[in-house]
């Protein structure tokens, strides 16, 4: 895995806490999505080709759950597009700026996952990269994922074999940055009822 940094106190105290009272409010609109579908079968695939697993094991490997999401700012074909929300950012693309210089945004987003019934134990989602040109080729990127609260749930880092080589628990206030090669996924949270993420992916100039 390419070098990881973590962040404590990514910004402010007063910030952390104003940023997640706003996220967590009934001002701020969500919508479901699917977590990482696309590379569902490419990951399953994967699985039993080297480990010799029998296709009916194929939902019991990796959670898919929806997730609750507000794109803060996508850059496309099109251009850019912004959310009304958009300036909640700036405290964000501030603390960016300091680690890496210039830079381009890519795509910001807020992510909300809650428990998932169907597992006592933590299960990762699928394995992924966040950005992908449209042939399926590496869009060179540097993710900046920020915990927005206190929960449960980590994250997974992987190599190519897809084995899990490190794992960072959901603290508030803490960043961690890693190029966006890296394969990692979240996890859906068992002791507390939501868990608030901002993942924001940047190109350095």
């Amino acid at each position: 895995m390419e070098t990881m940094e973590i962040f404590n106190n990514f910004i402010s105290a007063k910030t952390q806490q104003i940023f997640f009272d706003f996220v967590s409010s009934n001002a701020f609109p969500y919508r479901f999505q699917d977590v990482h579908t696309p590379e569902y079968g490419v990951a399953q695939k994967r699985y039993y080709q080297d480990n010799s697993v029998s296709d009916s094991y194929n939902s019991t490997i990796y959670a898919t759950p929806k997730q609750l999401t507000h794109h803060l700012f996508v850059l496309d074909e099109t251009g850019e597009q912004k959310s009304h929300h958009y300036p909640i950012l700036t405290p964000f693309l501030e603390a960016i700026y300091s680690k890496v210089g210039d830079f381009e945004l890519l795509r910001a987003k807020v992510n909300v996952t809650m428990p998932d019934p169907r597992f006592e134990a933590y299960t990762s989602q699928v394995p992924h990269v966040d950005l992908k040109y449209d042939d399926g080729n590496e869009l060179p990127h540097v993710v900046f994922l920020y915990y927005i609260n206190d929960s449960d749930g980590p994250t997974y880092f992987y190599n190519k074999e897809l084995e899990v080589v490190s794992s960072v628990p959901p603290t508030m206030g803490t960043c961690v940055m890693f190029d966006g090669g890296t394969l990692h996924a979240g996890s859906s949270p068992n002791s507390t009822p939501f868990r608030y993420a901002l993942n924001i992916n940047i190109r350095k100039k």
